[in-house]
């Protein structure tokens, strides 16, 4: 049998590769520790089961769900509430999902796979920055995107290529749109 294994971030030199034997990773230390003891018969040390504030930063990973499609529509045609409803803020989606990329990155996680009507927190920041016409962005959030595909073995998909290599003929190109009156919607 040969197994292939592949890294989601870079490895530095020296630094301890761990795997995990259970699947919610976001649940407190003292439940992940019990299921590793009934079922593994060991505690583990790693530097999440040992850093006390660890507990926390998985709490507000779980809070910081990722982008639904329909969380994103409504961001993209909402731009006039933006004074009203800070969820409508042009920064709002792209700051919560770089916060979640932040804390899975502290707590040396990879983001899980989301459900089909989802984004992942990359995507997510890639669409935004696409739909403001920011191209450099756009075109490094979709390098991040891209490199999380090939990881995890996924072929490169005509979203993540288009946005890499002609940002500003994505169909999500200027996308973000606001209704003035009863008009019909106008492009930013």
């Amino acid at each position: 049998m040969t197994v292939e294994v592949r890294a989601l971030r870079p490895i530095k030199k020296n630094q301890e590769v761990t795997f995990s034997y259970i699947d919610d990773l976001l649940r407190p230390t003292a439940e992940r520790q019990a299921n590793l003891r009934e079922g593994y018969k060991f505690t583990c040390q790693c530097d999440a089961c040992t850093d006390s504030s660890s507990d926390e930063r998985r709490a507000q990973i779980a809070r910081l769900e990722p982008t639904s499609l329909q969380e994103y529509a409504t961001w993209l045609t909402s731009a006039d509430k933006a004074s009203t409803n800070p969820k409508f803020a042009d920064d709002y989606l792209i700051d919560r999902a770089k916060q979640a990329i932040a804390l899975y990155m502290r707590e040396q996680l990879s983001e899980p796979d989301v459900p089909h009507n989802a984004l992942t927190h990359a995507e997510t920041v890639l669409a935004c920055h696409l739909a403001r016409c920011m191209k450099r962005e756009a075109v490094f959030w979709a390098g991040k995107v891209r490199t999380r595909e090939v990881a995890m073995s996924r072929p490169l998909t005509r979203y993540t290529t288009r946005a890499l290599n002609e940002p500003e003929q994505h169909e999500l190109w200027n996308g973000r749109v606001t209704y003035v009156g009863k008009e019909s919607p106008q492009k930013l």
